[in-house]
This record gives structure tokens, sequence and C-alpha cells, in this order.
């Protein structure tokens, strides 16, 4: 065994020279990140079966419309403290877990009251499930949102292994309560239960069981909370933007259609998830050093990314219309929209170019890619929605994901440049 280890490890190291990359620990990393990500994606992939088999379009479009609302709403948090979590935590500063958790507790009392205006107002029109759903967000969201805390100390202290157990345990809890609340309750408030009460047990949980394993330092710099401000802020156009087409659907087109559009791109979408761990696991390393720049070779890795994107989608777009057909029946006809949507499957560029800024902390690009972004995406959206309906909505995210991923090479490049 040890031999194995000490070959791969020599076969490593010498691919970096090709790659330009520290491969033990993108190998290290990577395999545990990805294996969260992998069961994430299995999760998902089997509610979604559950969801196409027990729960009627218009209840699933409903209950997407009601995340999609609560999803704006967390848009009133400090959303990017992790992302300041974890570089303080990756430059000694373990102080800040504590001290974000609760600055983040006064900040998310405004998601909060932002759930429970629209509880009043569903229920001042008689409409008593939304209003019930409303104020389970409002009580469980809160504490969920701020104990997630822990995942981003855990990424700063680059203990990838343990990240990736709680994020495999969660996520199957999670399949457990949404997937029993799917075949037997089949109704939204108790899908929206099952949901919001899944993510606070689990992230409550780890945050606990995180701080008394590590027993963080008292070491801790108020420059990261107030850079985890301006991350925040920067957030929020994006996370209206994101999810401002479910909402543009459900009120043009009714929740069938939205349903439609979820399962259309929830595959393609999932697989971009995937390579998320690119990004978890450059962060902290880019971090370490306050004059990390952007590698040289960042061009090559983005068109490196470009390439397993076009294969990925190509080969989906192949065994689409099989998958749905065997395993979503009721929404055979997703499968058009999900294969031209496979294209945007090339965002997955962004990866490097989005750690690197940050780690930089090169506050007028983020701001640039926070603003100009998000406001290309909501302008795309309500124009093609409102002319195009359900393509339209395809092919806005299309054009918003693919200006989303140039935007922060071109930037990156220009402050590498000066």
């Amino acid at each position: 065994m040890e031999k194995l280890k000490d070959r791969s490890y020599r076969f490593l190291r010498w691919t970096e020279k090709y790659t330009k990359t520290d491969m033990v620990y993108a190998a290290q990393s990577g395999f545990w990140l990805t294996s969260n990500q992998v069961v994430g994606a299995l999760v998902s992939f089997g509610l979604s079966i559950l969801f196409a088999h027990f729960v009627s379009k218009e209840v699933f479009g409903i209950y997407k419309y009601i995340l999609s609302i609560a999803g704006i709403g967390v848009a009133l948090t400090l959303s990017g403290m992790n992302t300041a979590v974890t570089q303080a935590v990756a430059k000694g500063r373990e102080g800040i877990f504590k001290k974000s958790l609760y600055v983040q507790l006064k900040w998310v009392l405004l998601s909060s009251a932002f759930s429970l205006a629209f509880s009043v107002y569903y229920f001042l029109h008689s409409n008593n499930a939304y209003g019930i759903c409303f104020i389970i967000i409002a009580i469980l969201y809160p504490l969920s949102s701020v104990a997630n805390t822990y995942s981003g100390f855990l990424q700063g202290k680059k203990e990838f292994r343990t990240l990736a157990s709680y994020g495999i345990f969660s996520s199957i809890f999670y399949f457990i309560l949404v997937g029993t609340a799917a075949f037997y309750f089949p109704s939204v408030p108790y899908l929206i239960l099952a949901y919001y009460a899944a993510n606070a047990f689990t992230n409550i949980f780890f945050c606990i069981r995180t701080y008394q394993k590590y027993k963080p330092s008292p070491v801790y710099d108020p420059a990261d909370i107030v850079y985890g401000k301006h991350l925040s802020f920067l957030n929020i156009l994006g996370m209206i933007a994101a999810q401002l087409d479910s909402v543009i659907l459900y009120y043009f087109l009714g929740p069938a259609t939205l349903a439609i559009y979820t399962f259309a791109i929830s595959i393609p979408e999932r697989i971009r998830v995937l390579f998320s761990f690119i990004s978890t696991a450059a962060l902290p390393k880019l971090s370490e050093n306050e004059n990390s720049t952007m590698p040289a070779n960042i061009w090559r890795k983005s068109i490196q990314l470009f390439i397993i994107a076009v294969v990925i989608s190509i080969v989906y777009i192949l065994i689409a219309p099989t998958a749905f057909h065997w395993l979503f029946p009721q929404y055979e006809n997703s499968v058009l929209y999900s294969q031209v949507f496979s294209i945007s499957l090339i965002a997955i560029m962004a990866n490097i170019s989005l750690s690197a800024l940050f780690a930089k902390r090169l506050q007028k690009q983020l701001y640039i890619v926070g603003t100009v972004g998000p406001i290309v995406k909501i302008v795309i959206m309500f124009i093609a929605i409102y002319f195009y309906g359900l393509w339209g909505a395809i092919v806005a995210k299309i054009l918003s994901h693919t200006f989303n991923t140039i935007l922060p090479i071109i930037l990156l490049k220009k402050s590498h440049e000066k």
C-alpha cells in the first residue's frame, strides 16, 4: 500500500510540469469534494425521480415558486460571509468563525421579516397553504443560514474530508425527509417543511460539532467582517437574478410550465454544480498568501474546462431522451429544452477565474461581476420570457451563463496585466 501511495505521489508530481498545478493538493481535495458533490447529485437525481412520479406538476411548480421567493429573501442576509470566513481561516484568523455567527444573526432577521410579509399577504388573500409555507421559512431559514458558516471554516482549514463527510450525511438526511414528504405527503406545506427542517437540523448540528472539535483560536481581524459584508452586498443582485426566472415563469405561464422548465434545467445545472469543487479547493490555496496572483496558465485551465464541458454536453444530448423516458415520463416534453440548455455547461470555465478574483480581494472587479452580470440576466429574462415564453427562459439562461463565464476571465486578465 505504501509503495502504491509513493508511486501515486511521484506520478502526480511528475504531471505538474504539464498541468502547472499542485496535483497532490488537487487530488486530495478534489477526491473528497467531488465525492460530496456526487452524493449531492445522486440525492438530487433521486428526489427528481420521486417528484416526477408522486408529485403533480402543479404542486411541484408551486413548491419551486415558493423556494424561489424565499431565495430572493436570502439576498437580504450576509450571504458572502462564508467566503470571508474561508479566507480569514486560511490565514490563521479563526476568531472570525464565532464573530461572524453573531453578526449574521442580526442580518438574517431581515430575511425572516421578508418571508413573514409574504405570509401575511397570502393569509389576507385567503391562501392559507402559501401563508403557512412562508411562516415555516421565516422560522427555520435563519437558523439554517447562520449555522452553515461551519462549511466556510472547514474549507479555510482545508479539512475537505470532514467537510465532505458532513455534506454527505446532510444530503442523505435531506433525501430521507424530503423523499418521505414527496412519497407520503405530496402537498406544498409538507414539502417546504421537510426541505427547511432537514437543512436547519444538519447545519446546526455540524456547526456545533465543528466548533467543539476544532476550538477556533480567538485571533480575529475586524476587516474580515467588513469584507464579508462587501461580498454580501455584491451578491444581492446575483441572488435575485438567480431566482427571478422561476418567479416570472410562475406568474406568466403558471406552475405546470415552471415544473417543465425546472426539470429541463435540473440535470445540466447539477452537472455544473459538480464542478464547483474546483472553486472550493482553489480559494483557500490562493488565499494562503497575501500576494497570491493569478496563475500564468489560467487561460489554459479555462480552455481545458471548456473542452470537458463540450464533451459532457454532447454525451448528455445523446442520452437525454432515453433518460427522461424511463426516469421522468411525466416530463418528456422537457427533453428538447434540456438538450439545448446543456450548452450552458461551458459556465464551469468561470470557476478558477472567480476563485482568483475572490482570493486577490479585487473588490472593484467583484462588484462588476456582482452587478453587471445579474442586471444583464434580469433584463434578458424579462424580455425573453415575455415575448417567447419557455423557450425565451431557456435561451436567456444560456446567454446569461455565457456572459457570466466570460466576464470574470476578462476582468482577471486585465487586473493581471496592470
